[in-house]
């Protein structure tokens, strides 16, 4: 058995189901506690009745005496639904409403006490069932019984009607409510259709489409704000890959175009060994470009995709320690002089690996701009609760345009393309220190070059 896949029909069947075993059980309680109290109506007032007749006989010793007034306020007394009889000690009947009187009245008669008593008896073939009330004659002893009955025919009749309300009522009420809870129910869940409809509209190459929803207030006005907020990082998400595949491309094209360039024309004709050792200087020198290239594509793409989140804390004094050892040369080269000021006990978050190659880059930018023979200052403190790194170099600085785009990946100003460098350095830092929880400032010190400020929150260390 297939059942429906629908949202909206299962969440309708579901009440429906349950405001049907609510409505049963209801009606079946409410049946129950309606037949009690007509039963119990109908008992007081056939108990009530046999009590009150008593009054229309005397017992004189051991005998009931009943003259003809008393028998007829007798018939009088008993009212048309009911039917009475007053009996003697020996059975006889001293007078009677009904002509003819069921054997199971006079056996209930015989064999009944001095108390009131109720009991259900038969009324004969095809007459059903009586209820019988009793009531006997006699100061001391009983001398006769007031019996009055009347048939369970009305209470069945009864039972048959409440029955029938029910049985016509509640699948009223129930196809009602399954009307109206199938219309809330469709515009309640007409987000999750609107979801649904605008997942297969979007395509990789289109997300810009939106659910907007005028409310985030409910469960499913919050679910579409999620949603959107979701469509919102898988947008940028493609747009990074986009312009990262479309980037790589462009930077990765350069480099192998030298390097075919040179095979083709060493290969072209016969030449000198010292022709082929040329070309072969070229190609090698635009391989390491290439493998350079590589190395910061995969580290941007690590840090962008989210460097591996390592809760150990981390100082940052040895790592910028040993990114000016490791530059010292590069800078000695060309009579660059690296300046640190690196105050221990500068705890951060982070992955080691990524946080070591900050330093490094700015360095290296540092070195690489500064002038010949002239500075990088380096300094690494703690202030206010933060870590913040500042690297200084005497070169030309920051242009206009570098200090909003210098981050953005494979972006070289035009004045320093000459210098070579993969334009990945910044986009590289930034990519790190957002990762960390930090910020990074670009600027001009006064009187020197480019300046770039790095702050970290700071880990607080246990004494």
């Amino acid at each position: 058995m297939r059942f429906p896949r629908s949202l909206h029909t299962r969440l309708t069947l579901a009440y429906a189901a349950a405001l049907l075993i609510a409505l049963g059980g209801f009606a079946a309680v409410s049946a129950f506690f309606l037949f009690r109290l007509y039963e119990g109506q109908l008992d007081a007032r056939l108990h009530v009745t046999a009590i009150g007749l008593r009054a229309f006989g005397d017992d004189i010793g051991d005998r009931l005496v009943l003259d003809k007034q008393d028998a007829a306020q007798f018939m009088r007394a008993v009212t048309p639904d009911l039917d009475g009889a007053i009996f003697r000690m020996d059975g006889s009947v001293a007078v009677a409403t009904a002509a003819g009187i069921p054997p199971a009245i006079r056996n209930a008669v015989m064999t009944s006490g001095t108390s009131t008593t109720m009991q259900t008896v038969d009324a004969g073939p095809g007459g059903g069932e009586l209820r019988l009330a009793l009531s006997a004659f006699g100061r001391a002893t009983r001398v006769g019984t007031v019996a009055v009955w009347a048939s369970t025919q009305r209470v069945d009749d009864f039972r048959r009607l409440v029955a029938l309300v029910f049985i016509i009522a509640i699948p009223l009420i129930v196809g009602t409510a399954v009307f109206s809870a199938g219309i809330v129910t469709r515009r309640g869940l007409s987000p999750l259709r609107d979801i649904a409809a605008l997942a297969t509209r979007i395509e990789a190459t289109d997300l810009s489409l939106r659910l907007n929803p005028p409310s985030e207030q409910d469960e499913l006005g919050s679910l579409s704000a999620t949603f959107d907020r979701m469509l919102d990082r898988l947008q940028a998400a493609f747009a990074r890959q986009r312009r990262f595949t479309a980037d790589a491309s462009h930077e990765l094209r350069a480099p192998l175009s030298v390097i075919r360039a040179e095979s083709d024309l060493a290969l072209a004709r016969r030449r000198q060994p010292e022709e082929y050792q040329r070309a072969l200087e070229s190609i090698a020198s635009e391989a390491d470009r290439l493998e350079e290239l590589i190395d910061d594509l995969l580290a941007l793409a690590r840090a962008e995709s989210g460097w591996p989140q390592v809760e150990a804390a981390v100082d940052l004094a040895p790592l910028v320690k040993e990114a000016v050892q490791r530059l010292d040369a590069v800078a000695r080269s060309r009579g660059v002089r690296v300046e640190p000021d690196i105050a221990d006990g500068a705890v951060v978050a982070g992955d080691p690996s990524a946080l070591a190659r900050v330093p490094l880059a700015l360095l290296h930018n540092g070195v690489k701009y500064a002038r010949d023979g002239g500075y990088v200052r380096v300094q690494l403190r703690r202030d206010d609760g933060d870590v913040r790194l500042t690297v200084v170099d005497d070169g030309a600085g920051f242009t206009k345009d570098g200090l909003k785009r210098a981050t953005e990946r494979f972006w070289r100003d035009d004045r320093v393309r000459g210098r070579g460098g993969s334009g990945l350095g910044l986009a590289i830092v930034r990519a790190i220190v957002e990762q960390a929880g930090g910020e990074i400032e670009l600027g001009n010190a006064p009187n020197a070059g480019a300046q770039v400020n790095v702050r970290f929150p700071a880990v607080l260390q246990k004494s």
